[in-house]
């Protein structure tokens, strides 16, 4: 099982890595092969809009730091997004990089039943730390839920832990851990999400 992580946080061994970290733990004691991104050390910029990838291109035109990140996801099997909640949002560095998931999409994707280049299927994980309760920004999870479906994507497994508003407030909630481990070894074995994100409406 080939697993590629994308960390959005600028904060190191903060909240949401730990959490993530306790999820690829698990997956490497089962010999997992994991490949590490750390979005804040690379040098890249957003989307440019110009379509390049919808008209002669079949991958992101842009050469930078995400250039790998992006071919990288052709592979894996797994990916792990793993982001806090910065502003009501996943954060910037995160939102980059989902803006180049644009790539992914084939030339009048909105047309078509398969919308995406990726091979179909791939197990999406998304960790989340926030500071509000577990009940809010629901709303971003929908979105993001909605895009990476397009991209070809099961339902997500979701790890989110609630009123972190510490960079180390996970230190006393081993509980978010265990979580992790558990979704780890659902994945691990192949089980469906019991995550129910409701469709988000695009009407």
């Amino acid at each position: 099982m080939k697993i590629t992580a994308i960390f959005g946080s600028p904060v190191s061994k903060g909240n949401t890595e730990t959490m993530a970290e306790a999820f690829l733990a698990e997956c490497a004691a089962a010999g997992a092969d994991i490949t590490r991104w750390r979005l804040n050390e690379l040098d890249y910029k957003g989307c440019s809009g110009c379509m390049g990838c919808k008209t002669g291109h079949e991958e992101c035109v842009l050469r930078d730091g995400l250039t790998p990140v992006l071919r990288g996801l052709h592979s894996a099997d797994v990916v792990v997004i793993a982001t806090p909640v910065y502003f009501f949002d996943v954060t910037s560095q995160l939102k980059g990089f989902i803006d180049r998931g644009f790539s992914f999409l084939t030339p009048q994707w909105y047309k078509k039943k398969d919308m995406g280049r990726l091979k179909p299927g791939k197990e999406l994980v998304f960790v989340v730390a926030q500071s509000g309760a577990e009940r809010v920004f629901h709303d971003m999870l929908q979105r993001y839920s909605a895009i990476f479906t397009a991209f070809g994507f099961k339902p997500l497994h979701l790890v989110r832990g609630g009123r972190l508003r510490g960079p180390s407030d996970i230190a006393s909630r081993p509980e978010l851990l265990v979580l992790a481990r558990e979704k780890a070894r659902l994945v691990i074995a192949g089980a469906p999400s019991g995550d129910r994100i409701p469709e988000y409406n695009l009407d």
